[in-house]
């Protein structure tokens, strides 16, 4: 019973010790934002287009390899239908 209250504790902290993770890399994603925000009136439409892209793909791909579990336990939310949609 001991080692399975030790387990439960190891899981809660490696959960937290990912979302702590996971905040920080949306503030970097936020501070990447504003600084192309900053820079964008010298920028064409194209390349603040690419570095959006990019920022996208970074942060999907970041959240796919860190919290894969989150993305299972929201894919049945999903696949409710839309609130006031007949059922």
């Amino acid at each position: 019973m001991q080692a399975m209250l030790q387990n439960v504790n190891q899981s809660m902290e490696a959960q937290t010790l990912k979302i702590k993770q996971f905040d920080s890399e949306i503030k970097a994603y936020d501070a990447e934002t504003k600084r192309i925000s900053a820079t964008q009136a010298g920028m064409s439409e194209e390349q603040i287009q690419d570095i959006a892209m990019g920022v996208v793909a970074a942060a999907m791909e970041s959240q796919s390899r860190i919290m894969p579990d989150m993305r299972e336990q929201s894919m049945p939310m999903e696949m409710m239908p839309p609130q006031g949609a007949p059922q």
